[in-house]
């Protein structure tokens, strides 16, 4: 049973250049975030100084978020870090069932091996203008848990999404509009270290594509650059192409959805509250 949980979100600009107070006070008091300087100029040491950081939003091990070939190439600017998470007490600790091991190819040379948790159900649908935002939820195999994406109808609008359900009584409200749609959703959500063009970390969504063959002609492992464009090919599969009408799918008018761009992803239990979250900026 849970005692206790609630949705956190840190947030750390590294800049070497001399920022306005009104930005860095903006940053501070929207974002709850600090501005850390740093001399760029010594790439190893700012290098070690940003994966710190990171490593210290860890309650368990982590993997390097940044390289110095990377610094190296911006030459300078401003890296905006974030993690964004839950904090919870439980009587008992969160084993789920459903887990399974998945490949993640971080890039041409690795694959890494993560163990995750598989979602496959009838999806529910809301689209939420309070938050500028559309809503997918999907049950969790084996559990009483659910996973929730929500993405913002426009990129812009990404860090007043994640500020905005920061609020619970916002995130309930969300809650209580989605509907019933067509068909399932197959999807898993396990934990990547990668290095991406914003240099974040990124606890990423990773697409079981067992039910899609042929969606590589050379039956590869996806790679983390076509993650966003699996999704659009599930969602465009199993929504779609559901039965119309039929009493796990009343809404006909259900659309395509099409998540091609940054989302948060939330793990809840049956009371609906988050137990562990995630969000990806895209690539």
């Amino acid at each position: 049973m849970m005692n206790d949980s609630n949705i956190d979100l840190t947030f750390r600009a590294f800049t070497d250049e001399h920022l306005s107070k009104e930005f860095t006070q903006n940053f501070k008091n929207i974002f709850k975030g600090d501005v850390e300087y740093i001399d760029f100029s010594d790439v190893c040491e700012a290098t070690s100084d940003i994966n710190s950081w990171f490593k210290k939003q860890f309650e368990g091990p982590s993997t390097n978020v940044i390289d110095s070939d990377y610094l190296r190439k911006r030459n300078g600017g401003i890296i905006f870090g974030n993690y964004l998470y839950t904090r919870t007490s439980f009587d008992h600790p969160f084993n789920p069932k459903g887990l399974t091991h998945i490949l993640f190819r971080k890039n041409e040379h690795e694959v890494q091996n993560m163990v995750a948790l598989t979602g496959v159900g009838f999806v529910r649908y809301a689209e939420l203008p309070e938050l500028k935002a559309n809503m997918l939820m999907v049950p969790l195999v084996g559990e009483q848990n659910v996973v929730v994406w929500l993405y913002p109808t426009n990129t812009d609008d990404m860090m007043d999404m994640i500020y905005q359900i920061q609020d619970p009584n916002k995130l309930h409200a969300a809650f209580s509009k989605l509907k019933a749609a067509c068909r399932n959703l197959h999807a898993t959500i396990g934990q990547a270290h990668v290095v991406n063009r914003y240099s974040t970390f990124i606890p990423e969504l990773n697409l079981d594509l067992s039910g899609l063959k042929g969606v590589h002609k050379d039956n590869k492992t996806p790679s983390g650059y076509s993650i966003l464009q699996q999704l659009h090919l599930i969602a465009d599969k199993f929504i779609r192409g559901g039965p119309i009408n039929s009493p796990k799918c009343p809404d006909s008018d259900f659309p395509i959805v099409v998540i091609d761009r940054p989302y948060v992803y939330l793990v809840l239990n049956k009371l609906y509250t988050p137990i562990f979250a995630g969000v990806n900026y895209g690539y």
